[in-house]
């Protein structure tokens, strides 16, 4: 009622009593006070008790004044861009000053497929050292087993110690530990010497490209940039200019290596699953073989010499360790292709981009 009355008594006089004029004083009030302030510290003597008062006063309010201004224009420059208001893309051009972003399709489906490969090494990785300890796992449960059998046969056959089931049931718990050693040690070592590095290396052939490609991401605005200051007529900076062909040079070698590099690494992925398969072939092998030495020592000891030369055999016949060196280093030259590529040479090929 109050503000209805003044409104009515201020028609034609003044609009400053409507609801937005009034809603606004404050914040232009606040903007008004470093020039009142400035005023009054003007016509106040500096020898005045009040004056360092003032000064202080005139300080934090133009400092409350900048920042709401601050506020206020970058608020502005929000809606011009993302306002609820549909924009053009001249709206958005005018706005920025800048040109319509870069888009390379090609590109980002590169970008994709780089993440992807490195996540299935990092996840190669994992596999495997959860392969190994299931392994590990799985003997010492074996191993606790064989203990458990053997407190139990003991004593149930406590005036009967040397009997056959005893004796039997000691000789497969020291197998079962005499598995492990040469078994799972064994493979362990295996998987330590051959696939463990191997994935290291493939892990630290993706940052030299990933570095390359971080530059890129750095320098695309600078291109744009460039070819916004081109289209309205005029001429680049020189540093800018510099930035910009380096994005182009960037680009343009990842455009050519990316691919190849993607040929390589899914060929060194599929080297490494190979050996590993054949590290585990060896594995299941060996223990297959050791388990049946055991059972023919136990139950037909005729046949244990026949098992005894297979299981050499067939030991023998998988030497995962030179075959692996041979074709990694020998016939497949894989380090040697992979150190052609200049994004994994990202010191010499691209730092001075």
């Amino acid at each position: 009622m109050f503000l209805k009355k003044c409104k009515s008594q201020c028609e034609g006089r003044t609009r400053s009593w409507d609801i937005a004029s009034l809603l606004i004083k404050p914040v232009q009030r606040v903007l008004k006070y470093p020039l009142l302030l400035q005023q009054i510290l003007s016509l106040t003597k500096p020898s005045h008790q009040d004056y360092e008062h003032l000064q202080f006063a005139f300080s934090e309010i133009t400092k409350v004044a900048e920042r709401i201004n601050e506020i206020k224009r970058r608020k502005d420059i929000v809606e011009k861009i993302v306002g609820s208001k549909k924009r053009s893309d001249s709206d958005i051009k005018h706005a920025t000053g800048i040109a319509k972003p870069t888009e390379d399709e090609l590109y980002k489906a590169y970008v994709a497929k780089f993440k992807i490969l490195e996540q299935k090494g990092i996840q190669l990785a994992k596999d495997v050292r959860n392969w190994v300890k299931q392994v590990k796992t799985f003997f010492e449960n074996q191993q606790r087993l064989a203990a458990a059998i053997e407190d139990f046969y003991i004593l149930g056959a406590a005036a009967n110690k040397n009997s056959d089931d005893c004796v039997r049931i000691v000789k497969y718990g020291k197998a079962i530990r005499s598995f492990s050693l040469s078994c799972g040690t064994e493979m362990e070592d295996t998987i330590k010497k051959i696939i463990y590095p191997q994935i290291e290396k493939l892990l630290e052939h993706f940052k030299a490209p990933a570095a390359v490609m971080k530059k890129r991401e750095r320098k695309i605005l600078d291109y744009d940039r460039a070819n916004s200051i081109k289209a309205k007529g005029a001429t680049p900076d020189k540093s800018l200019q510099q930035s910009a062909d380096a994005y182009v040079s960037i680009s343009d070698q990842l455009h050519e290596e990316l691919p190849l590099f993607f040929v390589y690494i899914t060929e060194y992925f599929d080297i490494i699953i190979q050996d590993l398969i054949k590290i585990q072939a060896k594995f299941y092998r060996q223990m297959d073989m050791d388990f049946r030495q055991y059972f023919y020592k136990c139950i037909d000891v005729e046949a244990l010499q026949e098992i005894s030369d297979d299981r050499e055999l067939v030991l023998r016949d998988i030497d995962v360790t030179t075959e692996y060196t041979n074709y990694f280093h020998g016939s497949l030259g894989m380090e040697d292709r992979l150190s052609e590529l200049v994004i994994l040479n990202n010191k010499q090929g691209m730092s001075n981009h």
